[in-house]
């Protein structure tokens, strides 16, 4: 197989194992109760950030997510008291979201199903040098800066 055909099933595998894996992490989620895939994805990206705090564009760029979508979404969650919406200091017609107390609370209570899903559904399936090689691959697909030859 050439290397165009090879990397083309490379991509195709992981587009369905993604796709696999992140709707049983989903059915595992809902089954045990837990916030779903999605809401904590903003509550980690929250919860890491400066001040546990973004303006909604940095953390539409943080999560996978369109930015109409994420306004919905940040609104379910505000109406949940696990993120709240305040102006930003700096500029007040920006807005910050934060986690809260509730949401900081809610994303730890979800990490035992989660952890034990990526364990389960992909890190017993694979080796130490597998894991090793996926995570490089995909470190230079996030950021081609790092891996791009300096003339």
């Amino acid at each position: 197989m050439n290397s165009d055909g090879l990397r083309k099933r490379a991509f195709s595998n992981f587009f369905m194992a993604h796709g696999r894996i992140t709707k049983e992490l989903e059915r595992r989620m809902s089954a045990d109760g837990v916030v779903s895939l999605e809401v904590y994805d903003v509550l980690l990206a929250l919860e890491d950030a400066p001040d546990q705090r973004l303006r909604m564009s940095e953390l539409a760029d943080k999560i996978i997510y369109s930015r109409s979508g994420l306004t919905r979404l940040a609104d379910r969650l505000e109406q949940k008291g696990l993120i709240r919406r305040v102006a930003c200091p700096n500029d007040r017609r920006a807005m910050h979201v934060e986690i809260t107390e509730l949401g900081l609370s809610e994303r730890l209570r979800a990490w035992p199903t989660l952890e034990r899903g990526i364990q389960e559904l992909f890190g017993e399936r694979i080796s130490d040098d597998e894991a090793s090689s996926i995570e490089l691959a995909f470190a230079k697909i996030l950021d081609p800066a790092d891996t791009e030859p300096t003339a």
